[in-house]
């Protein structure tokens, strides 16, 4: 079966939950019942454990993670193989859509998983230290019925993709990573990486648009996360690398739509907004630090898209220490005969820094009778 996925800037669990977060935040609720956000941001690289690795990669959808693991046991040989994989920019995600191109052989744990007719899309992405990565994902959906879905990534430095070129496995800035469970939940029930091997392109490159064909062989185990470890957030959020000080809140582009109850297949009435269109436009932000786990965000450009001079954010519930979330309400008209609620804004608080901080935006539409609901999503940032 072919899936058509695009790689959203939230997981599947969380968007599927923004209405009835944005609906909480504005009614005064209790925000604890949302789930995980897992934003697609990139992480930095640590130092590698003994006897195991460290992923220079990202968190989001497909179980792509960073961070330092371990083996825990034996390892054993696997293949893969990508054709025509295409490449999808970090934050303009309108590119190419994955092609049905691809395949794996890898046995984790003393199972081994086959696909001989898997899906395939590519990222490159800058790791926040100023390191470009290009990921190369594989992936298949086992059960269509229960969304169990295996993935296969390989992770290496963007300027090593290329045509002709063999790139070994290191276990440190080239790294092959498995993953097998429910793709709607934020960790996988098993957890596999390559102790050595290498990915070799016939074809491709790094830049959005490129499409990559390449062999994959390695050595794979399974694997445990180092503390903390992907997926381990308990919504004690803190506010992490947030520099407080002067910025730029711009909106890049609107990334995604998703419609949910009576108006699932409505997002056709709603892919057409323009930024214009939902009430948001590029302007001055002050980002002060309210708390250990809270932020607010003021100024013109706060006004202008989110109607009030300061948004006051926070750990959102059960959610990881890696993001805030502050929502306002709006009151508006929208397509498709729905009403238009509330506008919300994620900041990325892990892989922050004075030079920039990774964002979401977005704004929720419900129906008259509240039966349904759709959200559009922004790809936004805090620049100095």
């Amino acid at each position: 079966m072919t899936v058509q996925l695009r790689l959203p800037l939230l997981s599947s669990s969380l968007r599927l939950s923004l209405p009835l977060l944005l609906l909480v935040a504005c009614t005064g609720g209790d925000a604890s019942t949302g789930e995980s956000p897992d934003l697609i941001l990139p992480t930095g690289p640590v130092q590698p454990p003994l006897g195991g690795g460290v992923a220079p990669g990202l968190n989001g959808p497909m179980f792509l993670a960073g961070g330092a693991y371990s083996f825990t046991g034996a390892v054993a040989p696997g293949t893969a193989s990508v054709v025509d994989s295409p490449v999808i920019d970090e934050f303009d995600q309108t590119g190419p859509m994955p092609a049905s191109a691809a395949s794996f052989d890898v046995t984790v744990g003393g199972i081994n998983y086959v696909a001989s007719n898997a899906d395939t899309m590519s990222m490159t992405f800058d790791d926040g230290l100023g390191s470009s990565y290009t990921a190369v994902s594989i992936f298949n959906l086992d059960d269509p019925n229960m969304d169990i879905g295996t993935v296969v990534h390989v992770i290496v430095p963007s300027a090593e993709v290329v045509a002709g070129t063999t790139v070994s496995l290191d276990g440190d800035d080239r790294i092959a990573l498995f993953a097998h469970g429910d793709l709607n939940q934020p960790e996988p029930s098993v957890w596999g990486a390559a102790a050595s091997g290498s990915i070799s392109f016939t074809s491709g490159g790094s830049a959005s648009g490129d499409l990559i064909t390449a062999q994959i062989s390695g050595d794979f185990g399974e694997i445990v996360w180092n503390d903390p470890g992907p997926g381990t957030g308990t919504g004690t959020g803190t506010t992490g690398g947030l520099v407080a000080g002067d910025y730029q809140l711009e909106f890049i582009a609107v990334d995604d739509v998703m419609c949910d109850g009576d108006l699932l297949g409505s997002e056709a009435s709603f892919q057409a907004l323009s930024l214009s269109d939902l009430g948001f436009a590029d302007g001055a932000a002050t980002l002060t630090l309210t708390g250990t786990s809270s932020a607010e965000v003021s100024g013109a450009g706060v006004l202008a898209s989110y109607g009030t001079s300061a948004l006051s954010m926070d750990a959102m519930g059960d959610g990881p220490s890696g993001a805030v979330f502050g929502a306002a309400d709006r009151n508006n008209l929208g397509p498709a005969g729905t009403d238009e609620v509330s506008a919300f804004l994620l900041l990325d608080t892990d892989n922050a820094n004075a030079n920039q901080v990774y964002a979401m935006a977005g704004v929720g539409f419900v129906n008259a009778n509240a039966t349904g609901s759709c959200t559009v999503i922004v790809s936004a940032q805090l620049v100095p």
